[in-house]
């Protein structure tokens, strides 16, 4: 749900299937980058993609863009083990941009949540080279005008217009088709083929939302069918995969991903949720709340205790950042 432009590709000498992902979709600014995509589409420059990264930070970084915080809360993100892919123990530190590129890489955190179509093969290399773990984030449940590949929607998978009137140029999904599943395939080719290391998708709760909001009948059921899908197809390419809010679901779910991303929990006071779910698991539970600088350590004094890794951020996620801490 950010309003980006895109950009043109350099395909090189990549496979068919990430040729078809990249015809889809496109890249990101400096396309011509060879160390975030090539004949192994799960290569990176730090083995991102195939569970292989390391990565370590405190979240202490300050940057230009807005204040930065001292947290009490250091973590270690350690390499997939033996599932091949990625896992987030919880407590890891992190940080989110999706607008305002290039991106502030000044923050000291383990994690860089950041724009799958966006985000530049500099920035990604560079992320990589510094040791973080890169997750990169598309839409599961929605359908964005400005996308490369939303040609490729037709009119019937298409309900009604997202319901915040920041993103009414979106529209919600039917994600029972085939062919939206297909589209979800290509956009996680491309993440592999990009050197991501694990994929952020949103928009996975429409059966929360309800048909008369979405114009799509999505039970609980069919909702948990597509949930398992996303990460079934996101394993199948070595990437981690994150549960984007879904609060629900979360028991359900948690066995089938590998972290959790939650927008506001402490507003609407569901943070425990997650304690017997991910964080016993020992899964992070990446936080993000929309509050002021005043009230956020009220939030950490709630969630920091939970085991959450929660941050202040500004509604369309630009580099802004505040940890919990002192």
């Amino acid at each position: 749900m950010s309003s980006l432009s895109t950009g043109g590709c350099a395909k090189g000498s990549l496979r068919p299937l990430a040729l078809l992902a990249l015809s889809l979709l496109g890249c990101g600014e400096d396309a011509s980058s060879s160390e975030s995509g090539g004949d192994d589409a799960s290569s990176s420059a730090s083995g991102g993609g195939g569970g292989g990264a390391t990565a370590t930070g405190t979240s202490t970084g300050t940057s230009t863009s807005g204040p930065g915080a001292t947290s009490t809360v250091t973590a270690s993100a350690g390499s997939g083990g033996d599932t091949g892919w990625w896992q987030a123990p919880s407590g890891t530190s992190w940080q989110i941009q999706y607008v305002d590129y290039p991106l502030d890489r000044s923050f000291d955190v383990a994690v860089y949540d950041v724009d799958l179509v966006e985000v530049s093969d500099a920035d990604l290399a560079a992320l990589h080279e510094e040791g973080r773990i890169v997750l990169c984030y598309f839409s599961a449940g929605t359908w964005e005008p400005y996308r490369p590949d939303a040609d490729g929607f037709p009119e019937d998978v298409l309900g009604n217009a997202y319901d915040d009137p920041a993103f009414a140029d979106e529209r919600y999904l039917d994600v029972r088709s085939d062919l939206v599943r297909d589209l979800m395939k290509a956009r996680m080719d491309l993440a592999a083929t990009r050197g991501c290391d694990g994929v952020d998708p949103d928009n996975m709760n429409l059966d929360e939302v309800g048909e008369d909001i979405t114009g799509v009948p999505i039970g609980p059921e069919e909702q948990l069918d597509y949930s398992r899908f996303i990460a079934t197809e996101a394993h199948a390419r070595s990437l981690s995969v994150g549960l984007k809010n879904s609060i629900e679901h979360a028991a359900e779910l948690e066995p089938y991903f590998d972290w959790a991303v939650n927008e506001q929990c402490w507003e609407y006071d569901e943070c425990d949720v997650y304690q017997p779910t991910f964080i016993a698991a020992n899964k992070a539970v990446f936080h993000i709340e929309y509050t002021d600088e005043a009230t956020f350590p009220d939030v950490c004094a709630t969630t920091v205790p939970l085991g959450l890794s929660s941050i202040l951020k500004e509604y369309d996620l630009t580099a802004y950042r505040v940890g919990c801490g002192p």
